[in-house]
């Protein structure tokens, strides 16, 4: 029996919280994650997806990023 790897990345999130200016997208993407993430869905891999979220809500089409 396998236990599931766990990446926790809340001290990532109040760094971010804390010194990025609020309109940055970086902040947005990294305060939308869990604090922790499984292993296979890596931080990077997150990341992608939820930009990806957040450009869809503000208007653009996937094919023009």
């Amino acid at each position: 029996m396998s236990k599931t790897k766990m990446i926790n990345i809340r001290k990532l999130k109040e760094f971010a919280f804390g010194k990025l200016p609020n309109e940055s997208l970086l902040r947005d993407l990294l305060l939308m994650e869990k604090d922790e993430l499984t292993a296979e869905r890596s931080l990077p891999r997150s990341v992608y997806e939820s930009f990806h979220a957040i450009c869809y809500r503000i208007g653009y089409k996937r094919e023009e990023l």
